[in-house]
């Protein structure tokens, strides 16, 4: 190992210096995102700042930075290999190390994308069936309350009816949403 350090000329050793404790910090923040810490490089949000600069500024980041120097590295390495010129390898590596950025933010866009809030929102329970659990009193006259499958899991639920009563265990489907607790229903036929 020595011998191999020995070998290289200081600008590859610079290359593989930043390549190994880039590559690190990239494999912290996978670890990190997957574990739920990745909202750290998030920021506040001022309303009063200005949107052009907060849009540039957005782009520099801890995260675009250890990809940057990622690719930039391990593409400077390859160049090297390759036998370029130092500058050469340079602008290469550059380009490369911007498309790294670029690929890492579409690939955290994507994975922020499948994050869910786990908010229920009683307007997508309209159209869906489920069963009392306890009685609906008559003509908007109280609450009785449902079960049913929101959002892929089964909620209990406040619910009225514009009909006749109805009781525990009569199938019933949601109308409409009063507010965001209440949901209208009527019985199957």
């Amino acid at each position: 190992m020595e011998a191999w350090w020995g070998a290289l000329s200081s600008f590859e050793k610079v290359f593989w210096a930043v390549a190994v404790v880039f590559s690190v910090f990239f494999l912290l923040q996978l670890i990190f995102t997957f574990a739920g810490g990745d909202d750290i490089d998030s920021g506040d949000v001022d309303p009063s700042s200005d949107t052009h600069s907060d849009l540039f500024l957005g782009f520099f980041t801890i995260r675009n930075m250890v990809a940057f120097f990622l690719g930039f590295s391990w593409f400077g390495l390859a160049c090297l290999e390759k036998g370029l010129s130092k500058s050469l390898t340079v602008i290469i590596a550059g380009v490369c190390g911007v498309g790294t950025v670029a690929l890492v933010m579409l690939l955290m866009k994507g994975l922020s994308s499948m994050k869910s809030s786990g908010t229920l929102s009683l307007k997508n329970a309209i159209g869906k069936e489920g069963s009392v659990t306890i009685a609906v009193p008559e003509n908007m006259n109280g609450r009785g309350k449902i079960n049913i499958v929101l959002q892929g899991r089964l909620v209990e639920l406040d619910a009225a009816t514009k009909g006749a009563r109805l009781n525990k265990g009569e199938q019933v489907k949601v109308t409409e949403t009063i507010g965001d607790q209440t949901l209208v229903i009527e019985k199957i036929k």
